[in-house]
């Protein structure tokens, strides 16, 4: 059975194939910046010895998530949340942060949150929602 040949590059006067995956020839492809490398270092925080002491500070202060707490449940917690997301203010809030002990359904509800622009910080049986320019203000209490 007979091939489709590759496509030619989309750059006007460009007659090369095409790369898989892509609209252009090897020449012409666009510069891609890979958020791999920043995602990558931010990563690197989590296995700092620094890190691995406020998380189990963290765990050994509040156990218990406090999402379920608030709503009337008990669950063991499991992550340390960074009330503020890292990926927007960068390693100093791995250090400067509000933190919550939250199980795993409760961080991906508040994870859904942040994409809508709200921080929500869970403390008893209260909690506060914050916005983006609230971040340096609301570490001082």
């Amino acid at each position: 059975m007979p091939t489709m040949p590759p496509a030619q590059c989309a750059e006007y006067g460009c007659k090369a194939p095409s790369v898989k995956g892509s609209r252009f020839c090897i020449d012409h492809a666009p510069v891609q910046t890979k958020p791999e490398g920043k995602r990558r270092a931010m990563d690197d925080e989590y296995h700092s010895a620094l890190w691995q002491r406020l998380r189990t500070a963290q765990l050994t202060r509040d156990p218990l998530c406090a999402c379920c707490t608030y709503e009337g449940r008990l669950t063991a917690a499991e992550i340390v949340d960074h009330v503020f997301p890292w990926k927007s203010y960068g390693p100093e809030a791995f250090r400067n942060n509000l933190f919550a002990s939250l199980c795993v359904p409760c961080h991906s509800r508040k994870t859904n949150l942040e994409r809508r622009g709200i921080y929500r910080h869970y403390t008893g049986h209260v909690f506060t929602d914050y916005v983006p320019s609230d971040y340096p203000a609301a570490l001082r209490g």
